[in-house]
């Protein structure tokens, strides 16, 4: 991997920005959120059980908030070394209970993470075993990690891949064309096909209707079908 000499900090703020552009490009207006990453919950300052201990929060955090969505943003540690993984991850999400209590129940669900790993992780196999590992533990909030490339040019397209997994993806935003498949539409299969008869098709249609759940039994039933309609 390549020595990234930008501070926690820094790399923060450029992930901070590269996510709030992505939502404004999408017509959100993303709103920082500092009391998010701080120690206390909401309504908790100057109380100490209120109040989480530093060494129990990640060093630096940042908080976006945009429409019902919140991401919460860190920085992984250097090395995939798991200790020190676990620990950044128990950390984490003590931040986002914090966070948590700052949202209504509805926009809690919505609330993600997002983790940056170090330059050139993409291509190491120990970071993508690590990535792996922390976006399968899925409490307090579902969380995605940034393995990001070596090379500055390709991060835009590294971003851009995980943001299509990400409540920033618009999938449904294409200007591809799509056609309908004979699936989709059965009437029109049998009206440009002979080789399934109108009335068994219907009869098909009805017991698919029907299904109560049994695949076997389904398929018996649609053999039946066939057989007195002399299909088969």
């Amino acid at each position: 991997m390549t020595t990234d000499f930008r501070t926690t900090a820094e790399n923060l703020d450029r992930l901070r920005d590269r996510v709030a552009a992505a939502a404004q490009a999408i017509g959100f207006e993303p709103v920082e959120v500092p009391a998010m990453t701080g120690r206390a919950f909401k309504g908790g300052d100057g109380i100490e059980s209120a109040t989480l201990s530093a060494s129990d929060l990640p060093t630096e955090t940042r908080a976006l908030r945009f429409d019902r969505y919140t991401s919460l943003l860190a920085i992984l540690p250097d090395e995939p070394a798991l200790a020190g993984v676990e620990e950044a991850i128990r950390r984490f999400r003590n931040q986002c209970v914090v966070a948590r209590s700052f949202l209504s129940a509805n926009q809690a669900l919505d609330l993600q993470g997002i983790l940056m790993a170090p330059s050139g992780s993409d291509q190491d196999d120990d970071w993508k075993a690590v990535s792996l590992m922390v976006e399968r533990d899925d409490r307090v909030v579902r969380k995605f990690v940034w393995l990001r490339p070596k090379s500055e040019s390709e991060e835009d397209a590294s971003f851009e891949a995980l943001l299509r997994r990400s409540a920033l993806a618009r999938p449904w935003d294409s200007d591809a064309e799509f056609t309908m498949a004979a699936l989709d539409n059965i009437n029109k299969l049998v009206a440009e096909t002979s080789a399934v008869q109108r009335d068994l098709m219907d009869d098909w249609i009805r017991l698919a209707l029907e299904d109560n759940g049994n695949p076997d039994e389904l398929v018996d039933q649609l053999i039946e079908a066939a057989k007195a309609r002399n299909a088969v």
